[in-house]
């Protein structure tokens, strides 16, 4: 079973969302009622030392955008119906703005894995142009890695000593 997600994101962002996980310099386990807590940066990236998250959705995931002083705002999780409950929120264009839980997946790039819980906040046409254009998981994997490297590099002490 997998567990549901909290997603933190900053207020505005539109885009994907790429949890890595398993990071030795990543957020400790941070639990939300029972609910992993997922702090996005404003790239859409998040670092967290917690495991592995695959397996079957049985609790949904909550999205979140986070105002600069921590209060938050309820988007809709588009696979929720009970979420049509929830206040909506809308683009500049009038179009409703969703959290898309995605997947867990595990790539692997210069022979290291990277493990990473997966989700998307936008309007559902932001979505589908997401989906048609994401890059295969070999240009994707390298791109992520980069990034985590660079993350590494600025977040773990014993990395810059290197």
């Amino acid at each position: 079973m997998r567990e549901p997600a909290v997603w933190l994101v900053p207020e505005g962002y539109t885009g994907p969302l790429r949890m890595f996980l398993k990071e030795k310099c990543g957020a400790a386990d941070t639990l939300e009622g029972s609910a992993r807590l997922y702090v996005m940066d404003g790239e859409g990236m998040g670092y967290s030392a917690q495991g592995k998250n695959f397996g079957i959705d049985l609790e949904p995931h909550r999205f979140h955008w986070v105002r600069p002083d921590g209060s938050r705002i309820a988007l809709r999780n588009f696979q929720e119906p009970a979420d049509t409950l929830l206040a909506a929120v809308k683009d500049s264009s009038g179009s409703l703005i969703y959290g898309f839980p995605d997947r867990f997946v595990t790539l692997e790039s210069d022979g290291s894995k990277i493990h990473l819980d997966l989700a998307f906040v936008g309007t559902y046409r932001q979505y589908l142009d997401h989906l048609r254009n994401e890059p295969a998981a070999g240009p994707l994997a390298a791109d992520l890695s980069a990034r985590r490297e660079e993350w590494v590099r600025q977040h773990c002490p014993e990395a810059r000593k290197r």
